[in-house]
């Protein structure tokens, strides 16, 4: 009887500590992301020319996607690696044209996520490095004296460093809803398509707002 009665204390001694394995989170996770907006401040120089602008995305009018791709490798921290893709019409920074562009951009970007469970939602943080670039066509299609000549495209290559500030919402236990506020820093060089082939230098500051759908695996 006595024994009887230890195992019974045992049993419910553990019983917590199962009751908590079951809630930790699946180790990996694969979503796709949507831009909800984008702000970005760019400062362009080519030659003896200098340019400044602000440009904005907004939703589908500007469409944005990512894939996501992590892992947790404990309880409170996590690896992965987004890569995004937009599309936008748009005037080109340092352009006097009254003609759109179109330009398709990307990011790759390596993470490093730390976050806390609190219920149904993992509020997380996160420090991002990596390469983000664009293409441009056509870039200028005609420029007034004194602006940069006509060109038919050009190139991005950045280097990107940032953060962001998000909130995993667990709708169960393998699937969430998780926006996020994400700002990165850009520089680089871009090479645009004149018969000499014009060099310059772009650095970017961008703020983002988007949503990310996990599916999340044991």
């Amino acid at each position: 009887m006595r024994r009887i009665f230890l195992l019974a204390l045992l049993a419910a001694a553990l019983a917590p500590n199962a009751a908590r394995a079951d809630d930790t989170d699946p180790a990996f996770r694969i979503g796709g992301g949507i831009g909800l907006f984008a702000w970005s401040d760019v400062t362009f120089d080519a030659v003896s020319l200098h340019q400044h602008s602000d440009e904005y995305a907004i939703g589908i009018l500007s469409p944005s996607l990512s894939l996501d791709v992590g892992a947790l490798v404990l309880p409170w921290l996590a690896f992965g690696v987004v890569g995004q893709a937009s599309y936008t019409s748009r005037l080109p920074v340092g352009s006097a044209s009254s003609t759109a562009s179109e330009v398709f951009a990307y990011q790759i970007l390596a993470y490093a996520e730390g976050s806390f469970r609190l219920d149904i939602v993992r509020p997380f943080f996160r420090v991002y490095g990596g390469v983000a670039g664009s293409d441009t066509h056509p870039a200028f299609t005609s420029a007034p004296a004194g602006t940069l000549p006509a060109l038919s495209g050009s190139t991005v290559v950045q280097g990107a460093v940032g953060g962001a500030l998000g909130v995993h919402c667990f709708v169960t236990p393998s699937f969430s809803i998780s926006p996020y506020v994400a700002a990165l820093y850009m520089a680089g060089n871009g090479q645009a398509g004149t018969p000499s082939g014009l060099s310059y230098s772009l650095e970017t500051i961008s703020l983002q707002i988007g949503a990310t759908f996990f599916g999340w695996i044991d």
